[in-house]
């Protein structure tokens, strides 16, 4: 420093330009915590708002957003009405799609089995590996999802 005072004198002739940091655009949404929290900022929701239309505290929308903990699948349903959306994308194979009507209507093993008319541990094992033994098995259960994922009444699965 010329003068010993630690300061720069302000010289009038110099140009002084201020910008603005860039604007980047947010990631896209990987998680359901992530979708909401977009969601949320798009509609400009406080997380207590967006809490009360889902049915939980806003300290679990907290959680959710910073990806701290996973919605449990009962909650599912009303997190995809306030989404406005599914995010599950289309099923293919047997197991995403068991596994994607479950959490599509937010149900156990046990519910989902009832609703189709099977013992729970055949939907599980279904589930679990995509194999169904029987042929007959496997029609009853393509049409029991067929029609479930189009919001028709439900037929029935022989266990």
């Amino acid at each position: 420093c010329p003068h010993g005072h630690g300061r720069v004198a302000f010289l009038p002739f110099t140009k002084v330009t201020r910008r603005a940091l860039a604007r980047r655009d947010p990631p896209p949404p990987l998680t359901i915590g992530d979708h909401i929290r977009s969601q949320r900022s798009e509609r400009k929701l406080l997380q207590s708002v967006a809490a009360e239309e889902i049915g939980v505290c806003a300290a679990t929308i907290g959680n959710w957003e910073k990806n701290k903990t996973e919605p449990p699948i009962k909650f599912m349903p009303a997190i995809i009405r306030f989404l406005g959306y599914d995010l599950l994308p289309e099923q293919t194979t047997l197991q995403s799609r068991m596994q994607a009507h479950r959490s599509r209507n937010g149900l156990s093993i046990r519910e989902a089995a009832q609703q189709a008319g099977v013992h729970e541990d055949s939907w599980a094992r279904w589930e679990r590996t995509g194999h169904v033994p029987w042929g007959r098995y496997r029609v009853a259960l393509d049409e029991f999802l067929s029609v479930a994922s189009g919001g028709c009444a439900s037929s029935t699965v022989s266990p």
